[in-house]
């Protein structure tokens, strides 16, 4: 059995004599509109092949989640960012004399801010070693996101992790704990956690950003202006991206405020 609409011909269907064609007639539901839909959402009607080359195009709407995703991302590069920043000093100078005990110089001194006093060899070794893992581990979160957990869970885990080195870090910088020459383990714990959530973190974060733009097809919308244009799921990713990587960018002023 064949199901055909209206204005296909059948003269081309078979050559062969004797071959049973059962035709139904097919006709579209006048009740749905034609054009674009988010879901069970009725966006606007699709654009024609001129209307695409002639109207402008323009960014739909986003939903809250995206925006607040960027917002993740900028807490999670300044942790990043804040304390890679640190941690040359922080290995490879001592306690500064009559600092504060937690590793920072004294007030209107020239002094270099430093803690665990283990050279600049341990120092260049640990912070490349941080950075190989953080970009290295990656591969890792996003093939367990992918084939395992899924990208949200492993979001969550991720700054569950990174929670914990920060918490670690801050246990292993107590003064009591510096002056007694007992900092070295702790950092190096909170290095490699740190890296390792930093890891599953970065590859599944931008791809959940994009997932908010719902709509795949452009659609036309009136303005209240009366200009027509066209809601390009692009351009729309465009800007959503821009702004993800416009507060990625702040975090970088941190290397400016210390």
């Amino acid at each position: 059995m064949y199901i055909f609409p209206d204005s296909i011909a059948l003269s081309s269907l078979s050559k062969n004599k004797g071959d049973t064609i059962n035709v139904i007639h097919e006709k579209a539901n006048p009740t749905v509109p034609t054009g674009v839909y988010d879901g069970a959402k009725y966006l606007g009607p699709t654009p024609t092949d001129e209307e695409l080359s002639t109207l402008r195009k323009v960014a739909g709407p986003v939903s809250g989640s995206g925006y607040l995703l960027c917002t993740v991302e900028f807490a999670e590069r300044a942790s990043y960012y804040g304390c890679s920043w640190v941690f040359a000093n922080f290995i490879q100078f001592p306690l500064p004399k009559g600092g504060n005990g937690a590793g920072a110089p004294p007030r209107g001194s020239e002094e270099t801010a430093g803690a665990l006093g283990k050279g600049l060899q341990v120092s260049s070794a640990l912070v490349l070693l941080f950075k190989f893992l953080a970009y290295c581990i990656p591969i890792l979160g996003g093939w367990w996101a992918d084939t395992r957990l899924g990208r949200y869970k492993m979001i969550c885990i991720g700054v569950a992790v990174c929670g914990i080195a920060h918490v670690v870090m801050v246990g292993g910088a107590v003064p009591k704990v510096l002056q007694d020459g007992n900092g070295m383990a702790p950092f190096v714990i909170n290095l490699l956690v740190l890296a390792f959530g930093a890891g599953l973190f970065k590859p599944n974060i931008s791809p959940t950003v994009i997932d908010q733009v719902t709509f795949k097809k452009p659609f036309i919308r009136t303005l209240k202006s009366g200009e027509r244009v066209i809601v390009d799921p692009e351009t729309t990713i465009q800007r959503l991206t821009l702004t993800f990587y416009g507060e990625l960018s702040c975090t970088s002023m941190e290397r400016t405020t210390f």
